[in-house]
């Protein structure tokens, strides 16, 4: 078992492409460090297991060009990040019109653009 150095911002997708080229290993990785794949490393390093299914080109492109994912970094998305009226806007136009339902029906209380 190695340990490997985790930068702020990477997630198990980025600590699987760079410990072992691919993918693949993000369920075994993520397992022997008690955490599920979703998970934020808040920890400096995780713990590697011995990588048997590994791309050896990726790996080494990686590590030639010096690149370090970190895809969890920036703005977080999603439903549960908005803020209605704030960066997430409803208008009458997202309001699907069905069985005879209107605008008028739908919001009593809102006026809709």
């Amino acid at each position: 078992m190695k340990r490997m150095d985790v930068l702020n911002g990477q997630n198990f997708f980025d600590v699987a492409v760079l410990a072992s080229g691919t993918i693949s290993n993000i369920f075994d990785i993520a397992l022997l460090n008690d955490m599920s794949i979703t998970d934020d490393i808040s920890s400096n390093s995780i713990l590697l297991p011995d990588l048997e299914n590994t791309n050896k080109s990726v790996k080494e492109y990686y590590n030639i060009k010096k690149i370090k994912p970190a895809t969890s970094r920036g703005i977080r998305q999603g439903i549960g990040y908005w803020s209605v009226g704030l960066n997430f806007i409803v208008s009458g136009d997202d309001i699907p019109l069905s069985r005879g339902i209107g605008y008028d029906r739908v919001y009593k209380s809102l006026k809709i653009n």
